[in-house]
């Protein structure tokens, strides 16, 4: 496929949510605990502050974790930072746990996985802002990549992360753990992911040879070791005490330093750019275009390109939001017309995509 013919999907919170009914969204309902910021009363203030801003307790955590994490002028004065740090945590961990949770939920995991089949084949860059690796899942499970002599289009966490992710087993072995695979798309993740881990002992900021990844549901043949003992599940958790305990993300902030502080993302937002900037059609999936997230907003108007068909594919409950959808696209894509939206569900999309064999 040539740059003329190359599409990229953007994929956001409202793409998980399709398949996944319980994936938690930028403004959503958390479980906290909120008895244990009792004695905190700094921390209490400011979580009271943004639940009362929305009905049911829900709260934009994106607006909350920005207000801890860049503070505010009288926070030195009352001293809050060090509460602010425990409820920036608690908040990150909340967060977290719902997107581990919504795996266990009501999904629709054949039709991802048919959908990531379709990506694979059809060389579909894809650009994320979600932390979970359900399509990453998806995309592995999609063709027989255990299989040595398959030789077809491809992903794999190695190589498909749009640089070279190490296994997490090389933090227990020494020699050959896996050989250079190709991918034939990319998923390109420009927040972190839950099964981006780091090597235990790192120092900030992480060098390539600090992230690895880490996951159940992948295996790869090339592995050149013995597992210790018969449980698979004894050789992960063994790994896993080798690792830092936080997953690699950018916690949801209006702005995000760790973009240029990191190299991992520094790469992975180069290689966005870049493929954004040579394709010829960007398809929106389940992205709501928040105002707030001003690096996204750069990214899409610098790298894509004045010629590109732009589709936008989201799923909204009434017309004001429908109207708050095509001004959040309309300030970075002037030129958009009403006619490049398609206000529907991102499975359905995903499933007559993959039943008709194109994207449009």
């Amino acid at each position: 496929m040539n740059s003329s013919q190359k599409t990229v999907l953007v994929l956001g919170a409202g793409f998980t949510r399709a398949f996944f009914a319980d994936a938690p969204l930028l403004e959503d309902e958390y479980d906290l605990t909120l008895a244990k910021f009792q004695a905190l009363p700094h921390a209490k203030a400011i979580l009271d502050a943004e639940l009362n801003r929305r009905p049911r307790g829900s709260l934009n955590i994106e607006r909350v974790m920005t207000r801890l994490e860049r503070g505010m002028p009288y926070d030195i004065a009352t001293q809050a930072h060090e509460e602010a740090n425990l409820l920036r945590g608690e908040l990150m961990r909340a967060f977290l746990n719902r997107v581990k949770q919504a795996d266990g939920g009501a999904s629709h995991q054949d039709d991802l996985v048919q959908f990531g089949g379709f990506c694979v084949d059809n060389r579909f860059t894809c650009v994320t802002f979600n932390y979970d690796d359900f399509f990453d899942r998806a995309l592995y499970r999609s063709k027989p990549t255990q299989d040595m002599e398959y030789s077809g289009p491809c992903w794999i966490p190695d190589t498909g992360y749009g640089f070279y992710c190490r296994p997490s087993a090389v933090c227990v072995h020494d020699g050959v753990i896996s050989a250079i695979r190709e991918v034939s798309m990319h998923l390109l993740k420009l927040h972190g992911s839950v099964n981006w881990r780091v090597r235990s002992g790192s120092v900030r900021p992480y060098g390539f040879e600090a992230v690895v990844h880490h996951e159940r549901w992948s295996q790869d043949p090339n592995i050149m070791w013995i597992s210790m003992g018969e449980d698979p599940a004894y050789t992960h958790d063994y790994i896993e005490s080798h690792l830092e305990p936080d997953p690699f993300v950018v916690a949801p902030l209006l702005g995000k330093s760790e973009l240029l502080e990191q190299p991992v993302l520094r790469c992975v937002w180069s290689r966005a750019s870049k493929e954004l900037s040579t394709a010829a059609r960007v398809i929106f999936l389940g992205y709501s275009f928040p105002v707030t997230d001003l690096a996204a907003r750069f990214l899409f108007s610098e790298a894509v390109s004045s010629d590109a068909d732009i589709r936008v594919v989201n799923l909204t409950p009434d017309d004001e939001q429908k109207t708050e959808l095509k001004r959040a696209y309309k300030q970075v894509f002037p030129e958009l017309g009403d006619d490049q939206f398609e206000f529907q569900d991102a499975l359905k999309w995903c499933r007559e995509t993959v039943a008709s064999g194109r994207a449009s």
